[in-house]
């Protein structure tokens, strides 16, 4: 089913992206305490990998995807400190990743 384009009304999708007729972005529903994109930050979590994504298991709750080179490979299944800046939604651009002992 695809999603009608009605002038003036921002038109929901079924992947949770909002339809503004030649380009989207995601539906932010974190109002007005949503983390701004491009927003530094630091992270503590357990370093994993899904069929395309490195992920960040964080200590204190949630996921990152981590944007990295391919250095931060060797660091899977250990427990890491990540900082970077935030891409996307759930993403971040890894501008250092150490492992934590």
């Amino acid at each position: 089913m695809m999603a009608s384009i009605v002038p003036g009304r921002l038109n929901l999708r079924p992947d949770r992206t909002v339809d503004r007729g030649d380009r989207s972005r995601p539906l932010s529903t974190a109002g007005a305490n949503a983390m701004p994109m491009g927003s530094h930050h630091e992270a503590v979590g357990l370093l994993l990998r899904n069929r395309r994504d490195l992920i960040l298991e964080v200590d204190d709750g949630g996921t990152w995807r981590l944007e990295a080179s391919s250095h931060a490979h060797r660091l899977l299944g250990l427990r890491v400190r990540v900082t970077g800046v935030r891409d996307s939604f759930d993403l971040l651009a890894v501008d250092t990743i150490e492992q934590v002992r």
